[in-house]
C-alpha cells in the first residue's frame, strides 16, 4: 500500500513494475473529477452501495473501486462553504475600496495582488472568475463550485491486484491499513524512536539504521501490547 500522493505513475513504471510487484493506492481528486467529466461513474453509483468497482481506459490492466465516505463528504462540503463565505466577505471588501469616494484603490496591479493574496490565503481561486477592468474588478463563482461538490467524500482506490486475490472489500481494508503503516512511520521519527535526524551518507549504512529502527519499533509494538493491561490503555 502507498499514500496518493506518493505512489504517482512515474513510480509504478520504473520501480514496482520492473520488479514485477503488485500495489494499492489511490487516486487524487482532480484524477477523480477528470474520471467524473468523462462519464467513468456516475456519483448515484453509490446512492445504494458505499463502494462499487469501474473500469476506464486511462487505466488498463487495472482494477479502479469507486467509495464513498459520507463523514468526509459532509466536512468538505462545510469547509467549502466556509471558505468560500470568508473569500466572498474579504472580495467584497476589496471591491468597496475601489468605489470608495475618499482615496480609492485604483491601481490594477494592487488590485491583483491583494485579490491573488486572498485566493491563495483561502486556497479558492479554482473558485471563481476573475475579470479586471480599469481601477475595479468584477467575480462570480462558476459551474466549477456544482462540480467539484459532486466528489464530496467520494474515493477511488486503484490496484493492480487481482480481484481472485483481493475482492472489492479486502482490497478496501488493505488501503485502510495504510493509517498502520503511518503510525509507524511517526513513531519512528518522532518522540518514540527518533529514527532523525541521520548523519549516515553512504547507502548501506542508511539503510542499515533503518533496519534497526525497524526492528526497535516491532519491539516496542509487541511490549505496548502486551503491558495494555497494566498501562490501562487499549
Amino acid at each position: 500500500m502507498a499514500d496518493r500522493g506518493i505512489l504517482r505513475d512515474i513510480r509504478i513504471r520504473e520501480d514496482l513494475a520492473p520488479q514485477e510487484l503488485d500495489w494499492v493506492t489511490a487516486l487524487r481528486r482532480p484524477d477523480i473529477r477528470e474520471l467524473l467529466a468523462k462519464g467513468a461513474f456516475q456519483p448515484s453509483l453509490l446512492d445504494e452501495v458505499d463502494a462499487a468497482e469501474i473500469e476506464a481506459s486511462d487505466y488498463p490492466g487495472e482494477r479502479l473501486v469507486v467509495c464513498l465516505n459520507p463523514f468526509q463528504a459532509e466536512e468538505r462540503a462545510r469547509r467549502r462553504s466556509e471558505l468560500l463565505e470568508a473569500t466572498d466577505k474579504g472580495l467584497a471588501g476589496i471591491y468597496r475600496q475601489t468605489v470608495r469616494k475618499r482615496n480609492p484603490l485604483t491601481d490594477d496591479g494592487e488590485i491583483g495582488m491583494k485579490v491573488g493574496a486572498l485566493l491563495e490565503h483561502y486556497g479558492t481561486g479554482k473558485f471563481y472568475e476573475l475579470h479586471f477592468d480599469t481601477g475595479t474588478f468584477t467575480y462570480q463563482q462558476p459551474q466549477v463550485v456544482a462540480e467539484d461538490a459532486k466528489v464530496d467524500g467520494v474515493y477511488i482506490l486503484r490496484t493492480s491486484v487481482p480481484k481472485e486475490v483481493l475482492d472489492t472489500r479486502a482490497t478496501i481494508r488493505a488501503y485502510h491499513s495504510l493509517s498502520q503503516v503511518e503510525t509507524a512511520f511517526r513513531c519512528l521519527k518522532t518522540l518514540d524512536l527518533q529514527i532523525r535526524p541521520m548523519y549516515h551518507r553512504l547507502s548501506d549504512r542508511v539503510r542499515a539504521h533503518a533496519f534497526v529502527c525497524m526492528l526497535a519499533y516491532y519491539v516496542e509494538w509487541h511490549l505496548r501490547k502486551a503491558l495494555a493491561p497494566l498501562m490501562d490503555t487499549d
